[in-house]
């Protein structure tokens, strides 16, 4: 076990984000990918059992409803694949489109009028009512081509706005999503390798080789990043309910070392820093997992949910922020 500070060196401001916070991280040797995900769960489901049961008074003084915490006590808890996670992100993002469209066709008109000359590049169909199928593909495409004269509003919206590619990472509303299906915490495994770390495991078949995931093979090319193999990883984040977001990242580390050292290369990374890491496995290995949780977004769920939301920042004794280094 390791429990310290964790910095994070990207400029985040948000609701769910600080630059400093505490995370519990475990290891384990022999532990497989499911053995970890049992280990999660099981972890959580007793954390959750001994606030409910040692700490409800507290929970009332802060308006929080035990009952929303009870199924979380009950294992073991849903999984879901990235590639099935996917569909389901697409699903809210094309009712959220439905709704902005009039505002975001209002934008791209008004664009069209400053820059004259660009409109032959915008698809009739994104100015009027499109089916899911034409907005998957006219959105996706539209990304890719928009004008650089079009404005940064217009960039963001249409990001915020078009469908999730096979090989994206998920956002906070992406997060929220997957989380509002279920009234527990929910895993969300096998994430597209290149969309994680070098260390992450492959999903392999049983002759040893990457699998493509079934819903890598069904899914359009336009809703592919450019690159994606299809392979997977032995890897999970486990997304909380009532919006809380990712509460533990995880997965099944890289124990055969011809497979890492081609990793290191693959991902151009300084092999000579990375030596250390290779001697510990370059004699014979066994297989490890771990994970991370972050103490102040566990809170954050726990004491405020969707009854009475909780900041991040609330639930550090000092929140170090982007201006906001030193108390």
């Amino acid at each position: 076990y390791c429990f310290g500070p964790t910095f994070r060196a990207e400029k985040s401001k948000t609701r769910r984000h600080l630059l400093e916070f505490w995370m519990l991280e475990m290891e384990a040797a022999f532990y497989e990918h499911d053995d970890s995900l049992r280990f999660q769960e099981e972890m959580l489901a007793y954390t959750v059992k001994r606030i409910l049961g040692n700490r409800l008074s507290d929970l009332h003084d802060l308006e929080r409803d035990p009952a929303k915490l009870e199924p979380a006590t009950e294992t073991p808890y849903p999984r879901v694949r990235y590639g099935e996670a996917l569909k389901t992100i697409n699903d809210s993002r094309y009712k959220g489109f439905q709704v902005a469209q009039p505002m975001y066709s209002a934008l791209i008109e008004r664009e069209i009028e400053n820059h004259p000359g660009t409109g032959q590049v915008v698809d009739d169909g994104i100015l009027s009512p499109m089916p899911r199928s034409d907005w998957e593909r006219s959105l996706s495409d539209f990304f890719v081509n928009v004008p650089e004269s079009f404005g940064e509003e217009v960039v963001l919206e249409t990001h915020r706005l078009m469908p999730f590619h096979w090989g994206n990472d998920f956002g906070a509303p992406d997060e929220t999503a997957i989380g509002a299906k279920y009234d527990r915490p929910v895993f969300v495994t096998n994430f597209p390798v290149e969309a994680k770390g070098f260390y992450f495991k492959d999903e392999l078949d049983a002759d040893g080789n990457p699998i493509i995931d079934p819903a890598f093979k069904e899914l359009p090319d336009h809703l592919k990043l450019p690159g994606m193999s299809g392979h997977t990883i032995m890897g999970a984040d486990c997304i909380g309910p009532e919006g809380a977001g990712e509460l533990i990242g995880g997965s099944q580390r890289e124990d055969d070392y011809d497979r890492l050292v081609a990793k290191i290369k693959h991902h151009e990374l300084p092999m000579e820093y990375l030596e250390w890491y290779l001697d510990v496995r370059r004699y014979g290995n066994v297989p490890h997992s771990g994970f991370g949780i972050g103490l102040e977004r566990f809170l954050c769920w726990i004491c405020g949910g969707s009854d009475t939301p909780v900041h991040i920042r609330e639930t550090i004794p000092f929140p170090r922020m982007l201006h906001q280094m030193e108390p």
